[in-house]
């Protein structure tokens, strides 16, 4: 017969806040195969191969995108109820708990550290004290995700304590790298705000040494960047692979990128020269992202063995020349388009494209259309991110997207109750367009009283639009034209989605208390306002 048992997870390891209290179903004499697993891609594998396992597991994403394993620990603890003082000391609660019955300790070690790989780092650190097994564990993680968010929201409201955060910061990686002992890395991850250190260049060459797949290095403050001077440059001496018969910089590390996939840079100088050099000699680059370098300015991005797939190039003040030929990219995300030449990209699916300017006569307008016109037939995904006056939008003659399934817009408010029927071209231009999504900020905007035009219902009637997502709505009369168009032309429409919290702020970043009664007032004003306009058949979400 089973027993059921319910473990006080939270009170057994009150260091570690994502264990909560569970109701598991266990037979400790008949161990057989997983009934029932929905886990993460890195835990399926190891689970499957692991048929001394029952239970039910169930891992769900986090808001910062750690995944939360309290299930998975509910069908692996064992089954009797426990019940503990929450002021009980952890290496009382482990040795209490530690006779015979801790069957995640019994795991072998390739589930354990995918289990710790899950956990922020800090608190995976800390299940070292939980018994012997479990004492150095941490160590041989192949996941380091340098997340601080705590400190980097002391900054934001102490400015004075940067310089003290930053070198605690660079003292807890320097830590961590010191005590780790895998021979190999998956991910590593640094993510704070940082400026020249050599203490950042022997980091990447930690990972590079490790055979890296995915390395992520954001130096920026949020939306700021660094000057000048200050910003963290890529080093050049780096950049020789095993076979270089000249190497100016004498360099004696000499590393294999070949097992690199991922390279992600914000707020850093990388320069062309660099990011040409990772196309070169990492084969198995499939995603570059480049954020906030000022020294890039131009950029060649060809080749037919290339099985890049996603590219990001924004916020590079000085890019003057960009060139793609990629037969892999599937995924474009620029900040600009100016000297922005596509070629070569049959399978691009995906496009981002940030344009701000106010000028009739924009030459970024002008030159839009014709630089997206080789993949405008086959896109699927269209963002724009635009800062434009609507007699600018107006201008764009987009021709048909007959591929096109989702358009999304990014639009800057900022005082001006302006129309925004000027983005039903788009709608018009793509025939089989299933969602549309407008994101949209406000900026000290003011609710005018004119009249909200009606009968806007324009012909042939769109057939396959049925999601329309709103951020941002205010509950100005343009927000409540654009809704009832999309009534009257959009026949298959099935689901309108309204979010009165438009910015969109960082992990660690507060949210302005008088942004939040803004959004409430603006709520009010969406539900006065749309719930009698929209039929029943229409599933409205206001939130």
């Amino acid at each position: 017969m089973p027993c059921v048992g319910q473990v006080g997870l939270k009170r057994i390891w009150p260091k570690l806040p994502f264990l909560f209290r569970a109701v598991t179903t266990f037979q400790p004499n008949k161990y057989t195969h997983i009934i029932s697993l929905q886990v993460t891609s890195k835990l399926q594998p190891i689970f499957i191969s692991r048929p001394k396992i029952k239970g039910f597991v169930a891992a769900r994403r986090s808001a910062f995108g750690q995944f939360k394993l309290h299930r998975l620990l509910r069908a692996l603890m064992a089954g009797r109820r426990v019940n503990l003082d929450s002021k009980f000391g952890i290496k009382k609660c482990v040795e209490r708990y530690n006779h015979g019955d801790d069957l995640i300790s019994r795991l072998p070690d390739d589930i354990l550290l995918v289990i710790l790989s899950s956990l922020p780092l800090k608190e995976a650190g800390r299940t070292s004290v939980l018994s012997s097994r479990w004492r150095n564990l941490w160590s041989y993680t192949s996941y380091l995700y340098f997340d601080d968010h705590s400190s980097m929201e002391k900054i934001i409201q102490v400015p004075d304590s940067l310089s003290v955060e930053r070198e605690k910061y660079v003292r807890w990686v320097d830590s961590v790298l010191q005590s780790h002992r895998g021979f190999s890395l998956k991910e590593l991850r640094i993510c704070f705000s940082l400026v020249q250190s050599p203490s950042i260049t022997k980091w990447i060459e930690f990972a590079f040494e490790r055979h890296i797949e995915k390395l992520e290095l954001n130096l920026s403050d949020g939306d700021y960047v660094h000057d000048p001077d200050e910003t963290y440059v890529f080093p050049q001496e780096l950049l020789w692979e095993n076979n270089s018969s000249y190497n100016p910089y004498k360099s004696s590390r000499l590393f294999n990128y070949k097992t690199i996939k991922i390279l992600s840079f914000s707020c850093i100088n990388v320069s062309r020269e660099a990011i040409e050099f990772f196309f070169r000699y990492c084969p198995l680059l499939e995603q570059l992202v480049v954020h906030f370098s000022v020294v890039l300015t131009s950029l060649e991005v060809c080749g037919p063995s290339l099985v890049l797939k996603h590219l990001e190039i924004c916020k590079c003040s000085y890019l003057e020349s960009l060139r793609i030929s990629a037969p892999n990219l599937s995924t474009l995300i620029l900040g600009k388009i100016e000297g922005l030449l596509l070629e070569d990209v049959p399978v691009l699916r995906d496009v981002y494209v940030n344009f701000n300017d106010s000028r009739p006569d924009s030459f970024y307008v002008q030159k839009l259309v014709p630089t997206l016109l080789c993949c405008l037939s086959h896109l699927e995904i269209l963002t724009f991110n635009i800062y434009l006056r609507n007699e600018v939008l107006s201008t764009l003659n987009f021709p048909v997207m007959p591929k096109l399934r989702k358009l999304v817009f990014i639009k800057g408010l900022s005082g001006v109750d302006s129309s925004l029927l000027e983005l039903t071209h788009f709608i018009k231009a793509s025939p089989n367009l299933q969602e549309f999504e407008l994101k949209q900020s406000w900026f000290e905007a003011e609710r005018s009283d004119r009249e909200i035009q009606k009968g806007v219902k324009q012909f042939p009637l769109h057939q396959h639009l049925n999601v329309f997502r709103f951020s941002g709505y205010y509950g100005c009369p343009s927000d409540v034209e654009l809704v009832n168009y999309l009534l009257e032309s959009c026949v298959a429409l099935r689901e309108i989605i309204v979010d009165t919290q438009a910015p969109i702020h960082l992990a660690y970043e507060a949210v302005d208390p008088e942004e939040l009664k803004l959004a409430e007032i603006a709520k009010v004003y969406a539900k006065q306002q749309l719930e009698p306009l929209v039929p029943k058949h229409i599933r409205l979400f206001i939130c």
